[in-house]
């Protein structure tokens, strides 16, 4: 999303396309982000609507049924209007990704309309429909995701307080693997993006290699040159399929990781609240609004490694 530009004094200057998108989209971008947050405060309120179903059907006596119809269909009505405002968000964010897509797909083909002879030598036309193509869907595939930069967070902290209400001291244990986690994650987010940009200059030297054979075809084919080149092409695929490998074992690990880690701080959790003190029981409130807080926070987790993987590719 950052290019370096030359001012006026001959400077290089960091360009981005974020102000313009912001200046094109804000509004839209702050709906979007409004039904985002009405979305997972109501995701929130699932799980106490569920506690108090499940205290009221404890109960021995059976007086003030209505409660337990009442506390059902606020259920039922907290999780139509989390589906409807999770579909709009959805929406305008896939609306904002397209916006976004088709104004920088049209900026790349004005801009090659119009660049020097200069300039048009260091970029063949192969490394302007990558542009066109790829780098701008990239931009789109962010922008569904934008809103989960601070969504997740807020998920995740907003999960681990309501389930400190309920099991106490031993949500601690949860979150300290939630932290020794988060060096892990940057650590393998480092070696992401230097795997995807070795990617990216393998794809662009392969790119530009391909372009040159096709634009002096003929001779090639008058000294047989053929072979020469199609063994350069294939050794620079070769080395980008491998990074490509690289990256996808990787982000394999890294999705397995963050999938099974809510259930790793469920189990210890659990564990923790029953060794802690004898008195402590797991009845069925506490388990079924547990596991049910706990789901919650397995999205935002699992969402984590994509939104880093799209803002690595991205920001190159």
């Amino acid at each position: 999303g950052k290019r370096n530009v030359k001012n006026q004094t001959g400077d290089r200057e960091v360009a981005s396309v974020l102000p313009a998108l912001w200046k094109s989209n804000w509004y839209t971008i702050v709906i979007s982000g409004i039904f985002k947050l009405v979305q997972d405060l109501l995701q929130l309120v699932s799980p106490l609507l569920l506690s108090l179903l499940i205290a009221h059907l404890g109960r021995s006596s059976n007086e003030e049924d209505w409660k337990g119809f009442l506390f059902m269909g606020a259920l039922i009505v907290t999780v139509t209007l989390q589906t409807l405002c999770n579909n709009y968000y959805t929406y305008l964010a896939s609306l904002i990704g397209m916006r976004l897509r088709c104004a920088l797909v049209e900026a790349v083909y004005q801009k090659s309309l119009i660049i020097s002879n200069k300039a048009r030598r260091e970029s063949t036309g192969g490394e302007i429909s990558n542009l066109m193509s790829i780098d701008t869907q990239r931009f789109q595939d962010c922008m569904t995701f934008v809103h989960h930069i601070w969504s997740s967070p807020l998920q995740i902290v907003l999960t681990v307080y309501f389930l400190w209400n309920y099991l106490g001291v031993a949500t601690i244990s949860g979150v300290v693997i939630l932290v020794i986690l988060i060096p892990i994650n940057i650590k393998v987010t480092v070696l992401l993006r230097t795997l995807r940009m070795e990617q990216m200059k393998k794809k662009d030297e392969r790119v530009r290699l391909i372009n040159e054979v096709l634009s002096s075809i003929k001779v090639l084919k008058l000294y047989a040159w053929e072979p020469s080149f199609e063994d350069r092409i294939k050794d620079i695929r070769q080395k980008e399929v491998k990074i490509l490998r690289r990256l996808a074992y990787i982000n394999a690990v890294l999705n397995s990781f963050w999938f099974t880690a809510p259930v790793v701080v469920t189990l210890a959790s659990f564990a923790t609240f029953v060794l802690i003190d004898d008195a402590n029981v797991l009845d069925a409130q506490k388990i079924f609004v547990s596991l049910t807080l706990f789901n919650i926070m397995r999205l935002p987790m699992g969402l984590l490694p994509v939104i880093i993987g799209h803002l690595i590719q991205v920001n190159m």
